[in-house]
């Protein structure tokens, strides 16, 4: 397997293919988003909204941080031309996600499991089933994906994923809402939402067959998989934190009772999600390319590279936000109604942690593929700790905005600290540069 290059037209064609998978997730999630909000209402997607938290987090257990491990062995093993030069870490990654899945459905589905998801958020036992088959299935279906970007196959990476549980999931919904003309409810919906991730797993696991069938291999070993799981535990513990301190103000304004809160929390969030469309893109293009000049010790203008594409994404970062804000002035009062006025206040607060991150750069995937991934967890532990003092009080005083005030500035304590950790740790500074990004545009040698 040849090692591919880190240049610029290697970056700007694998930039294109990752961005086209990203804004099409992010433009379908955005319908469903839409749809699910009108059809269900505030409270009726505050329910929905938890759950699908609920099973981000579930699913960021059950894949064990696997995902970048998968990238990270891929790159090693081009320098070291050993067995791993194969597709047996991508099995051995599979066979532990699938035995965790099975374990925590179990969990899930068992008398304790779903006392403790009616107590938090009054889930019934249809709504729990679909949850374990969610979260299963984004956790097979993120092993999958991430394998295929290890192999440097973007394009199948970036539109296998999601985006096929997104445009599966929106085609079942509009089904049921105007083909049938039936009442679509929470547990419904969840469903709806499951049997699209279902869907993601097949596709994705089909492709990454074809892609890997001809790689030699061995079939997953105890000491491989053991080598793998304890190389998965430091990201497994951040991926975990993270989630929960991104999920948090869900969890607490549903624990509050305030459902019709916790709506307008999650429809902002979701769309300020589209925002970082090209964030996303930037790591999902960078990732195999760092770790492979990573580890090739090709480290000359990898640091450069790095700082110019986060300027970029900045830039285009912020011309979103605006256009964002001035849109959903008019936009989400009409499509939503009154009930989610308060959607454009707490996006705007929001995007405040949104722009810190991309100004940052990729310093989280940096440290995570160079194998400086307790850095990464020590970032995010120090966030989530912030956040779970003040995130509380905050939302009984302000609410939905208060929650907002809490995450926004939790998310710039993380990433400076990851940024700091990255130059400690691997000496690359990945900040934007913008100067070397006019450089770039005017064809100037950095």
């Amino acid at each position: 397997m040849a090692r591919p290059e880190f240049t610029r037209s290697a970056v700007l064609r694998g930039g294109s293919i990752v961005a086209a998978g990203t804004i099409s997730s992010s433009a379908l999630a955005a319908a469903l988003t839409t749809i699910l909000g009108i059809e269900l209402g505030d409270k009726g997607f505050g329910i929905y909204s938890f759950v699908i938290a609920t099973a981000g987090l579930l699913a960021a257990i059950a894949r064990f941080g696997l995902g970048p491990i998968v990238i990270r062995e891929i790159a090693r093993s081009r320098k070291n031309k050993t067995h791993l030069e194969s597709r047996t870490p991508i099995l051995n990654a599979l066979a532990i996600t699938t035995f965790a899945s099975v374990i925590l459905i179990a969990l899930t589905i068992s008398p304790i499991g779903i006392l403790a998801l009616r107590a938090a958020s009054d889930l019934d036992t249809t709504m729990v089933g679909a949850l374990a088959l969610l979260f299963a299935s984004q956790a097979l279906y993120t092993v999958n994906v991430e394998s295929l970007r290890g192999l440097h196959r973007l394009g199948s990476a970036s539109f296998l994923g999601l985006p096929i549980q997104r445009f599966v999931a929106l085609i079942l919904v509009l089904w049921v809402v105007y083909a049938t003309a039936k009442d679509l409810n929470v547990a419904l919906a969840l469903w709806l939402t499951g049997i699209a991730a279902a869907s993601s797993v097949m596709v994705s696991g089909f492709s990454l067959w074809i892609r890997s069938r001809k790689l030699p291999g061995t079939y997953p070993t105890f000491a491989d998989g053991l080598y793998m799981a304890k190389s998965g535990v430091p990201i497994l513990l951040t991926n975990v934190l993270g989630i929960t301190s991104n999920r948090m103000p869900i969890w607490v304004l549903a624990a509050l009772g305030a459902l019709e809160e916790t709506g307008t929390y999650a429809l902002a969030a979701a769309f300020v999600a589209l925002i970082r469309l090209a964030h996303k893109t930037m790591i999902g293009t960078l990732a195999p390319f760092v770790a492979t000049s990573y580890f090739a010790e090709d480290r000359k203008n990898l640091q450069h590279r790095i700082r110019t594409v986060a300027a970029a994404t900045s830039l285009l970062a912020l011309g979103a936000s605006v256009a964002l804000i001035i849109a959903g002035v008019t936009a989400v009062p009409r499509l939503f109604g009154s009930d989610f006025e308060n959607v454009v206040p707490v996006a705007s607060i929001l995007l405040i942690g949104t722009l810190a991150m991309t100004l940052a750069g990729p310093s989280g995937m940096v440290l995570t593929v160079t194998g400086n991934e307790r850095w990464m967890t020590r970032a995010t532990t120090f966030s989530l700790v912030a956040g779970a003092i003040s995130i509380v009080p905050a939302a009984i005083i302000a609410g939905a905005i208060g929650a907002a005030f809490v995450m926004a500035l939790t998310t710039v304590l993380r990433v400076s600290l990851q940024v700091r950790y990255t130059v400690r740790q691997t000496n690359i500074f990945t900040a934007a540069d913008f100067h070397s990004l006019i450089q770039m545009l005017r064809g100037s040698k950095p």
